[in-house]
């Protein structure tokens, strides 16, 4: 009834060269696990396409309908497409960002790495990728932990972005929903932060969808060229 194969997975966590990325097909179904054990696979799956038709051992069984994007946290294989991706955004969305387009480029690589570094420790500092059914990278959201003891409770959502040719298809909302129920069940966080910019874009428009309030306006926070942009501060109870 099941046919299944293991994909060979490099992740410096799950103490093997494999990960239990296993991909089945059955009557009527597909399935697969984004995530190997060590990142709570099981969790994440939940969130791919709605209710599970059924979950055995972190194997989420969905409808043919769903789309084969699949969503992990990055791991160090992925280094040069996340660069890739980040100069992308940077270039097509100026003022959604703090950083810039020429200052990311001509940072040094090696600096790109430490900060890299950073972000693979989940689930208090990571970087979640939706890929395309080619493996292609075609999304990401940043989060990460306060670890100060007093401000642990507290985590931030940052450097969303998606691909234009693969917007409108709910990734974005995917993205982020998943780093909140990460953050809530395996970080323990118990609020998550965002900063958007400028006031009523798509983006503050998408985040309020969400859940997310508005508590504060930093004025002039950016200044692109001779003009300035606001950002909106807000914030989510999970």
């Amino acid at each position: 009834m099941y046919r299944g194969r293991i994909v060979p997975c490099r992740n410096q966590d799950s103490g093997s060269e494999f990960c239990k990325k296993v991909f089945f097909q059955a009557k009527g179904y597909k399935s697969f696990v984004v995530t190997p054990l060590s990142y709570k696979g099981e969790t994440l799956a939940r969130s791919i396409c709605g209710s599970p038709i059924f979950n055995i051992f972190g194997v989420l069984l969905v409808d043919e309908s769903c789309s084969m994007i699949y969503y992990r946290p990055l791991e160090e294989h992925d280094f040069m497409a996340f660069v890739e991706l980040r100069k992308e955004a940077f270039l097509n969305e100026p003022e959604s960002f703090g950083s810039d387009y020429a200052t990311y480029t001509a940072t040094p690589l090696i600096d790109k790495e430490h900060f890299f570094e950073k972000v693979l420790n989940y689930p208090f500092s990571f970087v979640l990728g939706a890929f395309a059914e080619d493996n292609t990278m075609i999304g990401i959201a940043g989060f990460t932990c306060h670890t100060a003891t007093k401000r642990r409770h507290k985590g931030i959502l940052w450097g969303m972005y998606v691909k234009p040719a693969f917007r409108l298809q709910g990734i974005a909302r995917k993205l982020a929903e998943i780093i909140m129920l990460s953050a809530k069940e395996d970080a323990q966080c118990e609020q998550i932060l965002i900063t958007v910019s400028p006031p009523g874009s798509v983006a503050h428009q998408f985040y309020d969808r969400l859940g997310f309030i508005q508590y504060g306006v930093e004025y002039r926070a950016l200044k692109l060229d001779d003009e300035y942009v606001d950002e909106v501060l807000m914030m989510r109870v999970l």
